[in-house]
């Protein structure tokens, strides 16, 4: 599966905690959704958090005849 990597602007305040929390419910849901959650990285004096992730390519596989 490819790896994915996100970059996400946190809300003033947002902490490294909140984002903790917010992964583990994605950990949670991530086989529903057929992606992986492997790592992130939080930058709270930059805002940013940076999620990685593996998921299958939508349009990868070859279409059914």
């Amino acid at each position: 599966m490819p790896l994915y990597m996100d970059i996400h602007n946190l809300d003033e305040g947002t902490t490294a905690e909140d984002v903790a929390k917010a992964h583990a419910k994605d950990m949670e849901t991530q086989k529903k959704y057929g992606v992986e959650y492997t790592k992130y990285w939080v930058n709270e004096s930059g805002k940013k958090v940076l999620p990685r992730s593996r998921a299958e390519c939508r349009g990868s596989r070859a279409s059914p005849s």
